[in-house]
């Protein structure tokens, strides 16, 4: 309750964070690139930066807690939620 985040809008910085998900999308949706990027279990632990992909889009999220042997909670930094995944889904950031 205490953070809140805010998106900085500007005319010298109106798309950083678009160009951003498509740079994440263009590298992670290559199958190739991709899986050289998959996080092995040991790796799955709160605290860890990493990204998911989610509705065809990649996202940088911090993994939050550990939820069962195949979900994770995660904090998405870049808009201030919390989700649950599947650990499969995790890729480290390249």
């Amino acid at each position: 309750p205490s953070e809140f985040y805010i998106h900085v809008c500007s005319t010298e910085t109106p798309n950083k964070l678009q160009d951003l998900m498509i740079e994440l999308r263009c590298c992670y949706s290559n199958k190739l690139v991709s899986g050289h990027y998959i996080m092995p279990e040991s790796s799955v632990q709160p605290g860890q930066l990493c990204c998911v992909m989610f509705l065809q889009w990649w996202y940088r999220v911090v993994i939050h807690r550990i939820i069962s042997d195949q979900e994770v909670e995660v904090f998405y930094p870049d808009y201030g939620s919390i989700g649950i995944v599947q650990k499969s889904w995790l890729r480290f950031l390249k």
